[in-house]
């Protein structure tokens, strides 16, 4: 029941989100059984005219708290940072994704107004949608 609870919650922002230019997201994967305990959006700065986390204050500004996955990516801290493997130039996707990438809430419990509420933080004229 949670699950599906969840999958709701899931349609929901994709539905909304699926026209917002420089938010991306993950679709459904043909054959896997999702539980989806999370709903990472991809932010392109230049096409959504904010960063990542530029978003992830706004949001937060209204009491919203996604999170920043891959932040901080591993690779920069002291132990890895001197490694030639960690370098920026090694690991292109690796910092793409942790520069972009933010969670938005996902339970179960969460009712229409916690979405729109969600979804009203990144899309601009969300309730004319």
């Amino acid at each position: 029941e949670a699950i599906e609870k969840r999958h709701q919650v899931a349609i929901c922002y994709r539905e909304a989100l699926k026209d917002v230019r420089g938010i991306r997201y993950l679709d459904d994967s043909f054959g896997v059984k999702h539980n989806y305990s999370y709903f990472p959006i991809f932010v392109s700065e230049r096409e959504y005219g904010m960063s990542r986390d530029a978003l992830y204050e706004k949001m937060k500004s209204v009491g919203i708290y996604g999170r920043r996955y891959f932040y901080p990516l591993i690779s920069t801290f002291s132990t890895y940072k001197g490694l030639e493997s960690s370098r920026k130039e090694n690991l292109p996707n690796a910092y793409k994704m942790a520069d972009e990438v933010i969670c938005l809430p996902m339970h179960h419990d969460l009712n229409q107004a916690d979405i729109e509420k969600v979804l009203n933080s990144i899309c601009i004229d969300y309730n004319k949608v």
